[in-house]
């Protein structure tokens, strides 16, 4: 039974990045040792196509979907039908998986704005993740494994076919002979431009023999050295202050833009053969694929009387495109909340169950736990008032001493408090 303290000062759904910073891996083994969930993850295993639906409670999927991945160590993308809902699923995710794992969110676009409107931040964070799949097959960005959480409309937007990234890729090594003028035009060629001040990702600024370039998917932009046309110094910097960080012997430069209009590839194309694909309600993500496609006819309607364009301008797939990559996949899990398997896709249920839910009745929850732990229950209560929670403990004759992180499994018939 795992509790989250609901007393005054829980986290909203935004304030989800800030607090959750403790790390619950090790509960992966309880899962893992569910008959259930060993049928399941033996099915995923397996050379052959697998069409997965599972019945859990809606809180328990980031769970179920970090503890696949902890076993499995295959690429996992997790699909929800809102980007707040998978933003705040993807910082779910991240307190599940193993220190060495993380989860990476893919942002939405503005699907019906066109790449004109584009944030170059978001264009940045969705590269990364391209990237990170488009070589994972290679060794990946920083060798890791990637766990990517998505929503509906990231889904549905058009981007860069894999061979783009590639052939797109300018890599400098330090000692290496580059031709600055020949430089500067690949830089353009890829997307980047130039501006007198290099904030954001995407743009670069030449002084003498010093280059500055805020590439795609890093986190600081590099103040490249030349000698002549030697390249001698690579170098993160800090954008506000101008203070160089880590000397780096080479730097990947990845395009800088990630939205092609009429490109005919999505992050579904970007997925290795033996990945996993989880929908979290694959009925509302379809639902909300398909209000994108209302409203891009309504566009298109409007666009097209007053200056002859089409649907040809706006970035996204129609639902049956969407589908069919989907039905492409090796795996492919469907997660619900109630059982509707469809024919021919087996059906699994874990045994699962809500919490109680005390609210601010904590003298009624101070008296359950007593029940729990005589039954063997592991107890683990995350609270952002755990030295408040240990002093009401106390009051009830309940010793508790708060960890930051879950070291280990917890013993049978244990409690945990973690801050």
């Amino acid at each position: 039974m795992l509790c989250y303290n609901r007393i005054e000062g829980c986290p909203k759904p935004g304030q989800l990045r800030t607090c959750l910073t403790m790390n619950l891996h090790y509960l992966s083994d309880v899962i893992r040792e569910l008959p259930e969930f060993k049928r399941i993850s033996g099915q995923l295993q397996k050379d052959v196509k697998s069409r997965l639906t599972l019945r859990l409670p809606e809180p328990t999927y980031s769970y179920f979907a970090a503890s696949i991945y902890n076993t499995l160590g295959m690429p996992v993308l997790l699909v929800t039908a809102h980007p707040d809902s998978a933003a705040r699923v993807c910082e779910q995710v991240k307190l599940w998986l193993k220190p060495d794992s993380d989860a990476v969110f893919f942002p939405e676009i503005d699907l019906l704005g066109g790449t004109s409107s584009s944030d170059p931040v978001i264009t940045s964070e969705r590269m990364k993740v391209l990237a990170a799949l488009s070589g994972y097959e290679n060794g990946g960005i920083n060798n890791k494994c990637p766990f990517i959480v998505t929503s509906a409309l990231a889904l549905a937007g058009r981007s860069v076919a894999r061979d783009e990234i590639q052939s797109g890729l300018l890599v400098l090594e330090k000692g290496s002979h580059v031709h600055q003028a020949e430089m500067l035009d690949r830089l353009q060629s890829i997307g980047y431009k130039y501006e007198e001040v290099v904030e954001i990702p995407g743009t670069f600024l030449k002084r003498g023999g010093i280059v500055d370039v805020y590439p795609t998917g890093r986190e600081l932009p590099v103040r490249i050295e030349f000698f002549g046309d030697e390249v001698d110094s690579i170098r993160e910097y800090d954008p506000r202050t101008q203070r160089s960080q880590a000397q780096l012997t080479s730097i990947s430069i990845l395009p800088a833009h990630d939205v092609s209009v009429s490109g005919d590839a999505n992050i579904l194309d970007y997925l290795p053969a033996k990945s996993i694909l989880i929908l979290d309600d694959p009925g509302q993500i379809e639902e909300e694929i398909k209000k994108i496609e209302e409203e891009a006819r309504d566009l298109k309607s409007s666009v097209g009387n007053d200056s002859g364009e089409g649907a040809e301008s706006i970035a996204y797939f129609v639902w049956e495109e969407i589908a069919a990559r989907i039905e492409a996949l090796n795996h492919v899990i469907r997660l619900n909340s109630w059982d509707d398997a469809e024919p021919g896709i087996k059906g699994y249920a874990l045994p699962f169950k809500a919490a109680p839910d005390f609210l601010a009745r904590f003298s009624a929850f101070a008296e359950h736990l007593p029940d729990l732990r005589h039954e063997n229950k592991r107890v683990i209560i995350v609270s952002q008032q755990s030295d408040r929670l240990k002093e009401l403990l106390v009051e009830h004759n309940i010793e508790v001493a708060p960890a930051m992180h879950l070291a280990e499994m917890p013993l049978e018939g244990s409690l945990t408090l973690i801050q």
